[in-house]
């Protein structure tokens, strides 16, 4: 059975939904669409669900939605309908998305690093792009851009280079664990990476190298080969 639904107010989970047995399939299935986006793009994002087609599903009292992989904003987004963990079908939705996210404050032209000035928060619609949380100015602040970004655009995770846990030069702990015991001492990054890299730190005082797993930012765990 195929449903066509258009939703035109905004709808926001904190306000709640009437039990089950007051609320129509579209109601249940819009809400449970609102509560998957708000899941991948944060907590306070405000959804409107524009269009709705329902395909399926039945006349079910409580149901989930999971966006298809890839989905992403812009479009027609399909949902997967499961009740009580069983698959019910699946909807097809057009939405709008409010929520806060980093803007360019003026322009910053490719190579530069993002600082104090550059970027800003705002909450307005985001027209395009994956189910996530967008970049906050303050994820963003330090990174370098990857291309000419004009003001008032959107800065989006492809138009930077993401910041690194652990630099060169950078003063990181370094957590040795053997035979049970675990010390800890301050050393420096000889080289740059992500969790789960393995780099050179050297001892400040006796200049030895050694090597280290970088565990999260500024913690790397010395490897005893």
């Amino acid at each position: 059975m195929r449903r066509l639904f258009c939703l035109t107010a905004l709808i926001l989970l904190g306000a709640g939904w009437p039990a089950a047995a007051e609320t129509t399939l579209e109601e249940r299935v819009s809400a449970a669409v609102v509560a998957a986006v708000r899941q991948k793009m944060g907590a306070d994002a405000a959804v409107i669900v524009e269009t709705l087609e329902i395909f399926s599903a039945g006349d079910v009292s409580a149901i989930d939605a999971v966006p298809e992989p890839n989905a992403r904003l812009g479009g027609v987004l399909r949902f997967a309908l499961t009740a009580q963990g069983r698959r019910a079908g699946h909807a097809d939705a057009r939405l709008h998305v409010v929520a806060l996210h980093a803007r360019a404050a003026r322009f910053v032209p490719r190579g530069a690093t993002l600082g104090d000035g550059d970027i800003v928060d705002r909450r307005d619609e985001i027209f395009e792009g994956p189910l996530r949380v967008p970049p906050s100015a303050s994820a963003v602040s330090g990174c370098r851009v990857l291309r000419d970004i004009q003001a008032g655009a959107a800065i989006t995770a492809a138009s930077v280079m993401a910041k690194l846990a652990v630099r060169t030069g950078q003063t990181v702990t370094a957590v040795s664990r053997a035979f049970g015991v675990e010390v800890s001492a301050t050393m420096v990054a000889a080289d740059s990476g992500n969790p789960g890299s393995i780099i050179r730190v050297v001892n400040r005082d006796t200049r030895r190298a050694l090597r280290a797993r970088i565990i999260s930012n500024e913690i790397v765990e010395i490897i005893h080969d």
